[in-house]
């Protein structure tokens, strides 16, 4: 016996565990509204504030704000950081709501334009190399949100910038509605900012055929092939679905060939799924990305994210091999996926390159138990 001596031992260890994703501490940020780290971006692409409630416009979130708030999070315990889409987006707007009563940017990162760029408002790539170098150093791991599913919608700046699409309007018609440039455009009185759309013709094929092309989407616009009814073939909200499934080397999108900055090259035989694959795991073999969080998933073909979990892994490995100075330990490119209803049961997506996939089915299941 111990004759009465009370024996303690400390509750903590020395040394913490390893890390593991399945018990990692993911904190999510939409890089817009989370913290402004360079002002001077705050209006990229023509971009403005909207001088009402700011419900869909920039914010000001960026990059180097990630940056500056990695010592907060790393005191929060945080281990892994899942950030929107940093890619380039749409530049424009759309109408916000059903009632169309505010313009409505890509300020959460769904509306993919050029998966080969940052987006400015989010920063350029010195940035992103410093954030995702600083956060290894304190430990935590950096997600990308990506999307394959989709691109964004059509927006005045982008047919203006990018010379697609057409217009009702012809000559000093133009200027005289739109203004010198067309993203500038307000709504008057009886409008509404979905009232952009009366002056665009989207039944004109000659001029939509220099959008992204009919290889690469299907939209109830111009001359493209139409949405479907299914999850794999359907306009998810109105936007242009990619083809992902398609089995035909496509070029590069056709709007590309006046898109100077655009790092996109056309490789032969690519389909859209290998352009997509290849530029997304690019970024992870420039820049040692850990993972992805894969939207809008049960949208997608099996085999695109297999492709993609295979190409990202091989880049991951590419980048720990190169960087051995900065690399974190030898684990594996890691991959998680939003899928609609999933709940926590196995299924083909673990079959298909997805380590795991978020529980949608909790809310409704916590909901019951309340």
């Amino acid at each position: 016996t111990s004759n009465g001596l009370l024996l303690l031992e400390r509750a903590e260890t020395d040394t913490s565990a390893p890390f593991d994703w399945h018990n990692a501490t993911v904190y999510f940020v939409l890089t817009d509204r989370f913290e402004n780290g360079d002002p001077s971006n705050d209006q990229s692409y023509g971009r403005h504030k909207d001088g009402m409630a700011e419900i869909g416009t920039f914010h000001g979130g960026d990059l180097r704000g990630l940056t500056n708030k990695l010592d907060y999070l790393q005191q929060l315990g945080v281990n892994a950081l899942w950030i929107s889409a940093p890619f380039e987006q749409i530049h424009g707007w759309v109408g916000g709501g059903t009632k169309g009563d505010f313009p409505h940017y890509a300020y959460h990162g769904y509306y993919t334009q050029d998966w080969t760029n940052l987006d400015a408002n989010m920063g350029n790539e010195a940035d992103l190399r410093t954030l995702v170098d600083s956060a290894h150093q304190r430990g935590i791991r950096i997600l990308f949100d990506v999307v394959m599913n989709h691109t964004g919608y059509a927006t005045l700046a982008d047919m203006q910038e990018y010379q697609f699409g057409a217009l009702y309007l012809s000559g000093d018609e133009v200027k005289k509605s739109l203004g010198e440039r067309w993203s500038d455009w307000k709504p008057a009185a009886g409008q509404t900012w979905h009232s952009f759309n009366d002056y665009i013709n989207f039944s004109d094929k000659t001029g939509w055929d220099k959008w992204w092309g009919k290889n690469w989407i299907r939209t109830d616009i111009g001359d493209y092939d139409n949405p479907g009814f299914d999850d794999l073939t359907m306009s998810l909200a109105f936007l242009p679905d990619i083809k992902t499934e398609s089995t035909t080397a496509s070029g590069l999108p056709v709007f590309y060939k006046n898109k100077m900055d655009t790092h996109a090259k056309a490789i032969d035989g690519y389909t859209p799924r290998d352009y997509l694959t290849h530029w997304l795991s690019q970024w992870v073999r420039d820049y040692g990305i850990d993972g992805f969080r894969v939207d809008t998933a049960k949208h997608v073909e099996l085999p695109a994210w297999q492709q993609l979990k295979t190409e990202a892994s091989a880049a991951l490995r590419e980048w720990k091999k190169a960087n051995s100075d900065k690399a974190l330990d030898d684990k594996p490119f890691w991959m998680t996926g939003e899928a609609w209803g999933h709940g926590v049961m196995q299924s083909d997506y673990y079959r298909h390159g997805f380590d795991a996939m978020i529980n949608f089915d909790y809310q409704e299941q916590a909901a019951k138990a309340v």
